[in-house]
């Protein structure tokens, strides 16, 4: 019987350690991918000439701006491109997993009218 019992223990550890790698690890991942302490906000009518005149906006306000996108890749890895305002100080972290993969790169407008009208904007107190 104390065998059974070890034997069991141990299949439930090996169970809850794979839900957690299947399921928690990819949310906590997600979430903490960009700058934390931002809000996001989403654009009713996400088009090409609202989203280029909120992009001049937002910057002639000097307003700092993130943008999230997972472009669709055909062998199997997510890549996430995470595009930032110069401006922000963003910690880099690295997927543990082999099947993600996070690029950083700077926002330009072409970037901003190309996105899905989901964005994080923060407003700098010291400029």
């Amino acid at each position: 019987m104390k065998k059974f019992l070890l034997i069991f223990l141990i299949g439930q550890m090996l169970v809850c350690s794979f839900i957690y790698g299947q399921s928690f690890y990819n949310i906590y991942f997600l979430n903490n991918m960009g700058v934390a302490h931002y809000n996001t906000y989403y654009l009713e009518e996400a088009n090409g000439v609202n989203l280029g005149y909120l992009y001049d906006e937002l910057m002639a306000r000097h307003i700092s701006v993130e943008i999230i996108k997972e472009p669709i890749s055909m062998d199997g890895i997510q890549r996430y491109e995470v595009y930032d305002t110069k401006d922000i100080s963003v910690s880099v972290i690295k997927p543990l997993s082999q099947e993600k993969e996070i690029k950083y790169l700077s926002l330009k407008k072409e970037d901003f009218i190309d996105s899905t009208g989901n964005l994080k904007p923060m407003l700098l107190l010291n400029k």
